[in-house]
């Protein structure tokens, strides 16, 4: 600093300032004010390159280009001098896949031979994905959620990962607790692709009482992992039925990564969720083995109590059975919607002749 500076001179030198503010510009801006003093451009130079919507721009750091027969190739060989300008500004990006990368390291020792190598800009192959989703060292953990329990006003939560969360039962009830304010939670419930859930069905009838409205997760619905319904006399004894885990719950969205059968999964929900209660779910579990992947799922929607009649359901149905229900105009379902819709303690349901026939070829 000199002593005979202005002010505003002096701020202009402060490079925390400096970097706020060129952090806010747009990247015009960003890299005229590089070239005002090398002391700007060593601190802008970071914001410049940390993101590259175009990595044509980092491969012309080590020569130019020129499309050559449907390629993209260098006018000419590179050098050493080439390469080190090269690693000076690719030291600034930060916008690599770390998934990426790992996984093509782990697959060029194994190919010795080969001569091209092209990856799609978007995505990669089905293949991959899947192979992504089973890897537990992606996967996000109560750890790294644990750090939204300080927003104690916080009303409104939602996580979206390719990947189910690595959560157990007591790391929904430790989020609920923490955020007394909070109404509306959805933890990733539905997946691109199939993969197994470490978060059970029996997660639902929590041991106090969590003021959720909405509540959205991606559970394990083994038959194992289902409570049994209570007895004749434990339902004598519930005569004057407690407060459930989740009783102020209007909305329930989840996907099942196992569901061998909807049966003792509806007896469960009958006799856990509220009154006026909205369930949507969806499962990549066993009800359609013919039909892997994300497309293996019947969806549901209920529009009121699951003991009571007047259910609204919708679905994409491998066999179609139009009901005729209580208070309600003809719907469609599939075949495992339709016995859950029955296990849940629905009336007056009739069979139209065709959904009798599609049944019978079932």
């Amino acid at each position: 600093m000199f002593p005979n500076q202005t002010a505003d001179q002096r701020l202009a030198m402060v490079p925390e300032i400096l970097s706020q503010i060129f952090e806010g510009s747009w990247r015009g801006e960003q890299v005229r004010s590089a070239r005002v003093s090398r002391f700007w451009c060593n601190l802008v130079l970071n914001l410049i390159w940390k993101r590259l919507d175009d990595l044509g721009v980092l491969f012309r750091l080590l020569a130019p280009l020129t499309p050559s027969n449907g390629v993209i190739a260098f006018t000419r060989a590179l050098t050493s001098k080439d390469w080190a300008r090269f690693n000076y500004y690719a030291n600034f990006y930060e916008g690599d896949d770390s998934h990426a990368i790992t996984m093509l390291a782990e697959a060029l020792p194994r190919l010795s031979s080969l001569e091209s190598l092209t990856l799609p800009i978007c995505w990669f192959t089905p293949a991959v994905v899947d192979a992504a989703a089973s890897s537990e060292h992606h996967a996000i953990t109560y750890r790294e959620l644990s750090t939204i329990t300080r927003l104690t006003a916080l009303q409104s939560d939602g996580i979206r990962h390719t990947m189910p969360l690595q959560l157990v039962a007591d790391d929904i009830i430790a989020i609920a607790r923490a955020l007394p304010n909070l109404s509306d939670l959805s933890l990733n419930p539905a997946l691109d692709v199939a993969a197994a859930s470490t978060l059970v069905v029996s997660v639902l009838s929590p041991p106090c009482d969590l003021c959720l409205i909405s509540l959205g997760l991606y559970l394990n619905a083994a038959n194992e992992h289902i409570p049994p319904p209570p007895s004749i006399d434990e339902e004598l004894q519930q005569a004057v039925p407690e407060k459930v885990g989740f009783a102020s719950l209007r909305k329930l969205t989840v996907w099942f990564s196992s569901l061998a059968s909807p049966v003792p999964l509806a007896v469960y929900l009958s006799n856990i969720l509220p009154p006026g209660c909205v369930l949507i779910f969806g499962s990549y579990g066993e009800l359609r083995p013919e039909e892997p992947g994300p497309t293996a799922y019947s969806y549901v929607q209920a529009s009121a109590s699951p003991r009571d009649a007047n259910w609204s359901i919708a679905s994409r149905p491998r066999c179609s059975l139009s009901l005729t229900l209580t208070g309600l105009s003809m719907v469609t379902i599939d075949l495992a919607s339709f016995l859950f819709f029955i296990y849940i303690g629905t009336a007056h349901i009739n069979m139209m002749p065709a959904a009798a026939s599609c049944a019978q070829a079932l």
